[in-house]
């Protein structure tokens, strides 16, 4: 019965030509949830907008590195 685990890896750093791609995908999704932050009081909408322009400012550093790993397990069930 085939059982495997691995990660599946994303990330990048400024080194690559696609880095700017991963950090406004990053943005992208954070802000996609700007209105229920702000709806539910997690912070105020100018404080949303520094932590966005915060990342921005971020992704300039030479050493900024973006990354995470998806968990992928397969196996068969036996029948």
């Amino acid at each position: 019965m085939p059982v495997r685990n691995t990660f599946v890896f994303f990330g990048s750093c400024p080194g690559d030509p696609r880095f700017s791609l991963y950090v406004e995908n990053l943005i992208g999704v954070i802000a996609g949830a700007r209105t229920t932050v702000v709806e539910a009081g997690l912070l105020d909408p100018a404080a949303f907008d520094a932590a966005i322009a915060a990342v921005r400012g971020w992704s300039r550093d030479a050493a900024a590195t973006l990354w995470y790993a998806v968990s992928w397990a397969e196996g068969r069930r036996p029948y």
